[in-house]
């Protein structure tokens, strides 16, 4: 029993050593991995703001065609969504001819979002034209104000700050 507590007073110094040089490579790991894992994370959050912005903007160009007026209850466009989610806060504006949402950021480090569905006149016709300007940093403060196309264009124009990330326009074919 003796030579077995002196065997073990000898070696647990080397053990200790040991367990101690894993957990540094382990932390040296961890730093080199989490950026990475990190950004794919913020990706992964961000997507969830543009996809519900998409089918919110596709929800609602829905709404006119079919009812021939824009709906101003979020809750008509995607159940759930005016409450928000963990990573997002969703607001929408509605006014006779165009309709503007704004998607703020609820964490650090995430991008918000802005989108639009307007309807305007392009030579003799009249179509609809949305988008979704994406924060060029990561804010809590969307994008605003997002305007309309420019005479004779399709595509809507984003803020300073920001960049056009989608760009939509909607013809009225049979759904």
């Amino acid at each position: 029993m003796a030579a077995f507590n002196l065997f073990l007073i000898k070696n647990l110094k080397k053990l200790g050593q040991t367990c101690l040089a894993i957990l540094i490579c382990f932390g040296l790991l961890l730093l080199i991995c989490f950026p990475s894992f990190d950004a794919k994370v913020r990706k992964i959050k961000q997507l969830e703001a543009k996809q519900i912005l998409l089918a919110l903007i596709t929800n609602q160009n829905y709404q006119l065609k079919h009812y021939n007026k824009f709906t101003p209850k979020l809750e008509n466009l995607y159940r759930g969504i005016a409450q928000g989610t963990r990573n997002y806060q969703y607001k929408m504006k509605v006014e006779s001819e165009q309709v503007l949402f704004e998607v703020s950021a609820n964490l650090p480090r995430i991008k918000s979002y802005s989108g639009a569905l307007f309807t305007v006149k392009i030579e003799s016709s009249v179509v609809r034209v949305g988008g979704i300007c994406q924060s060029d940093d990561p804010t809590s403060i969307p994008p605003t104000p997002i305007l309309p196309p420019s005479p004779g264009s399709k595509e809507i124009r984003c803020p300073a700050g920001s960049q056009l990330i989608e760009a939509m326009q909607f013809a009225d074919e049979s759904d």
